[in-house]
């Protein structure tokens, strides 16, 4: 099952309510909330709940700054199937 939202603070109002999430897959430019402050606030509220990142940014310093925010991995875009289900399989393994 797939949850969708339109922007960080639904993302940060989710995560902190709701207790079925398994993984977080966001986009780094979200509105409200970007992705660093919402991963930050996930993070802080004690959720450990694994997120990957989805950005055009691919420069080392980006993917570190997203890292430092509280993801768990990163996915460059544009997406790539394989990329994408070989970066969540492990996540979702029981």
């Amino acid at each position: 099952r797939v949850l969708w939202v339109k922007n960080g603070k639904e993302l940060l109002e989710s995560a902190t309510s709701l207790k079925n999430i398994d993984l977080i897959i966001m986009d780094v430019q979200m509105p409200v909330l970007d992705g660093y402050e919402a991963a930050a606030a996930i993070r802080e509220s004690g959720i450990t709940i694994p997120i990957i990142a989805q950005s055009s940014f691919v420069l080392d310093e980006d993917i570190d700054k997203i890292l430092a925010a509280g993801c768990n991995d990163f996915l460059n875009k544009p997406l790539n199937k394989q990329e994408l289900l070989g970066k969540i399989y492990p996540y979702l393994l029981p």
